[in-house]
């Protein structure tokens, strides 16, 4: 059963991976914003960014899962 599911779980296994990452990387964003004291603006100034590149790349994955791309 293990042969037949080998993509699956492979590719599962990667996207946790990816999104352990991201996790931990927003986790360090917010604390170097705490610890250098930027102001609630530029605060939601840097993470409409990050917002904004981490949807360009799951656009890319799902159209490229999809065949689009």
């Amino acid at each position: 059963m293990l042969d037949k599911h080998h993509d699956t779980l492979g590719s599962l296994g990667l996207n946790l991976f990816f999104l352990f990452i991201v996790i931990a990387l927003g986790l360090a964003i917010n604390d170097v914003l705490k610890k250098s004291q930027v102001t609630a603006a530029w605060r939601f100034v840097v993470w409409l960014a990050i917002l904004g590149a981490v949807g360009f790349a799951f656009k890319t994955l799902i159209w490229e899962s999809s065949g689009i791309g």
